[in-house]
Formats: structure tokens, C-alpha cells, sequence
């Protein structure tokens, strides 16, 4: 039996309106190269981003919930670089990385946050990761290197005894969730503890056709459990891609001049509700909603809304196929650091923050990953969003689901 040692791995993401993100600017030839994106990857992504949310779902149906697949899979492919063994074949099954060996994820990895890096034209969508190691703890040359080559992750070496670490940590977390997220790592960091990896995702979007403030009114949200409240209602009328179904209406509302990027809002029928929608939501079925929409004339209402929402995540992600990667006594993260001791994740925490108004959408998300060492078209149509609903905001270039969520209360 082994000493065990806990080695927290931290992932942050980001989605602002206003604030300005301290990070760099892509090259335009590097992203114009690779542009054509592994179709591998886009799949996992697209899989894994609804696979899993269907499992984070709420039980209770007045409950919020916004996650970012991005930043969790994000967080989950730099922690990969070190499993081994039955471990790395169970992450890669609930990631779908399907036939993709590690250095073509890596590749692909390095195109999506290429692509994905973004700034101009009324929105910004920015990439940061980086590595905090117990000083005196080493770790694989190819594992942190990985990180640094093919994730931009800068590496940093602290005294995890020192009161001062975790707000030296907590502070580069703060700066890159424009302060909308500013404790993860305690403040006496465990002495167990012997590294954070942490992934911020920023991202600025203001609406390509903003709503007019003045036409925001109160009109009464159907919640559910049966009460009615006035919340306020935007409006918007005009010309808009919208798509309807016997199970939902949907709105694509774009941001930016570009509309390289998007918020789908999508209103279950009132006999399907928000829980069969987000029960029948899957890649194939997303896919032919997203080649379905259509210009049409009509009318929006939608919430003013904000939500925050926090969520552990191991159990999901164990029934989607990787419990030996929380198992004490058989994971194997021998690419992180050599065994024995045994390496082991301890746990996987979620948090979310997003605010939509007239202007646009704010959102922030952090995941904590804690690694253990053993010891039918309308003409015209009319879209009221005043009942729980579903919104997903997506990059329509590589298809990367940022962020998605349910809105039981807007307020």
C-alpha cells in the first residue's frame, strides 16, 4: 500500500462581454492553415459535449444548469497525456477519441485552440493553460512538455507550503476569468496536493444585431412548478434563421460581424418538455438540427437571464466509461510520473457563471480536476421563450460546443 498524494489539476473557462483577455494573438496564416480541422476530433468533441450533459442534467427541474464542455474536455486531454495502461484506453473511450492515437490528438488539439482564438469584429474567444507543480516534485520531461508544445501551457514550480501559493495560483485564475471566479485552490493547499493544471477559456460576444433595450418588458415566465413571475422579456423582430419541429422552435442568434460564432436558443414543445429535449439531445440529432434552419420573418422574445451552477463530475464521467481512472488501486498515470506510487484522479468539480442581456453574453467556467497518488417553416413565426428552455453557444467553424445550459429561472 502506497503513501497517497493528492495533485490538484485545475481548468478555467471563460465567456465576457466587456473584458479585455491578457493573452496572444493568433497568427491569421497559421489559422488560415489549418483551417480543415480533424473531423476525429470535431466528432469526440460534439459526442462528448452532449453525452455528458445529458448526464448532468438536474433531477430537480427549477434547477439551472450551464456547463462548458470545452474547458472540461480541455481539462481531461491535458490530464490523458499522462495515463497509461487500461487508464488511457477507458479516458479515450469517454472522450470518443475513437481510432485517434495520442499525437494526432495532440495535433488536432493544437489546430481546434488555433481556430478557436479569436479576436476582432465584436468578439474575442481566447485560450490559456497552464501547469503548477510542487516544487519538489518531478514529473515525465514528455508530459510537460506535451502540455507546453501542443496546449500553450506555461509551467510553474511553487512552494505549496507557502501561504502565499494559492493566491500566486489563484490570482493568474482571477486575471483570466476577467475576476468573475476568484478562489478554486484553497487557501492551505492540502499537503498531499502536488499539482494544479489549470485551462482558462475567455469569451467575448456581442449579438451581430443587438436587442433594443427600450422594447425589453416585463411578461411572466412559466416555471416548473406551476408558478407564472414577470421577468424581463427581450424583444427582437425581423428576419431570423429559425428552425421548427414537433419537439422544439429554435433561434440561431450570431455574434459579431463575422457570425463565426453563435447562441442557439431552443424552446421545447409544451408536451416534450425540457427534460425529453435534453434527453433525446445527441450528435446525430444536433447535426440535423444545425442543417436545418432557415431564414424566416418572425419574432423573438427571450429572458434577460443569469445562471450559475456547480457540479462534480465524477460520476458521470465514470458512467461514461472511465472509472478506473478514479480507482486508487488500478489507475495508471505512469506518463505523469513514474509507479508506484499509483496515480489516481480524486475528483472532477464544475463551476459556471453566465449573464445574457440586450448587449450580449457574459459566462465563466472553472474545472477542477484533482489527481490523487496512491499512498415544419412557418411564413411567419412567433418564438415566446416563457418556459424552461435550452441554449447552446457554439463556433460554427469547428463546430465546438463552448457552452450549454438550461434555464429553468431566468432571474
Amino acid at each position: 500500500m502506497y503513501r497517497k498524494i493528492a495533485v490538484g489539476m485545475l481548468v478555467v473557462a471563460l465567456a465576457a462581454v466587456i473584458i479585455l483577455f491578457a493573452g496572444r494573438t493568433p497568427d491569421e496564416g497559421r489559422v488560415e492553415a489549418v483551417r480543415e480541422l480533424d473531423e476525429r476530433l470535431v466528432e469526440a468533441n460534439l459526442t462528448f459535449s452532449f453525452d455528458l450533459f445529458r448526464r448532468l442534467y438536474p433531477d430537480d427541474a427549477a434547477e439551472n444548469s450551464v456547463v462548458s464542455p470545452a474547458s472540461i474536455s480541455m481539462a481531461l486531454a491535458m490530464t490523458y497525456q499522462g495515463a497509461g495502461g487500461e487508464t488511457r484506453e477507458a479516458m479515450a473511450e469517454a472522450l470518443r477519441y475513437g481510432d485517434m492515437d495520442l499525437a494526432e490528438l495532440n495535433r488536432a488539439s493544437a489546430d481546434l485552440l488555433t481556430i478557436l482564438s479569436h479576436r476582432g469584429d465584436g468578439v474575442e474567444n481566447r485560450f490559456a493553460n497552464s501547469l503548477w507543480r510542487r516544487q519538489e516534485y518531478d514529473f515525465r520531461e514528455d508530459f510537460m512538455n506535451a502540455a507546453q508544445k501542443y496546449y500553450g501551457a506555461q509551467t510553474s514550480a511553487l512552494d505549496f507550503s507557502d501561504p502565499a501559493a494559492s493566491g500566486i495560483i489563484n490570482d493568474w485564475v482571477k486575471d483570466n476569468t476577467g475576476g468573475k471566479i476568484e478562489e478554486i485552490v484553497d487557501e492551505d493547499i492540502d499537503p498531499d496536493t502536488i499539482m494544479f493544471i489549470i485551462n482558462a477559456l475567455y469569451f467575448q460576444g456581442d449579438w451581430t444585431e443587438p436587442f433594443d433595450e427600450s422594447a425589453t418588458a416585463e411578461r411572466d415566465f412559466h416555471r416548473p412548478d406551476g408558478r407564472s413571475d414577470p421577468v424581463p422579456m427581450m424583444l427582437r423582430q425581423g428576419e431570423m434563421e429559425y428552425l421548427e419541429r414537433d419537439e422544439l422552435q429554435a433561434v440561431r442568434l450570431p455574434y459579431g460581424e463575422e457570425e463565426r460564432m453563435s447562441m442557439y436558443v431552443m424552446l421545447p414543445s409544451g408536451d416534450l418538455g425540457l427534460d425529453g429535449l435534453v434527453q433525446m439531445l445527441d450528435r446525430d440529432r444536433w447535426t440535423d438540427w444545425m442543417d436545418s434552419f432557415a431564414r424566416e420573418e418572425g419574432k423573438l422574445l427571450l429572458p434577460r437571464f443569469t445562471a450559475e451552477y456547480e457540479v462534480e463530475l465524477e460520476e458521470a464521467l465514470t458512467d461514461m466509461g472511465m472509472g478506473v481512472a478514479f480507482d486508487d488501486q488500478l489507475a495508471n498515470f505512469e506518463n505523469m510520473r513514474p509507479i508506484p506510487p499509483v496515480v489516481y484522479l480524486k475528483s472532477v468539480r464544475h463551476k459556471t457563471f453566465v449573464e445574457v442581456d440586450e448587449t450580449g453574453t457574459e459566462a465563466a467556467a472553472a474545472t477542477s480536476v484533482e489527481v490523487g497518488i496512491e499512498s415544419a417553416p412557418l411564413e411567419q413565426f412567433s418564438m415566446e421563450v416563457n418556459r424552461p428552455f435550452l441554449f447552446v453557444i457554439r463556433d460554427d467553424v469547428t463546430e465546438t460546443v463552448l457552452f450549454m445550459g438550461t434555464i429553468a429561472d431566468p432571474e
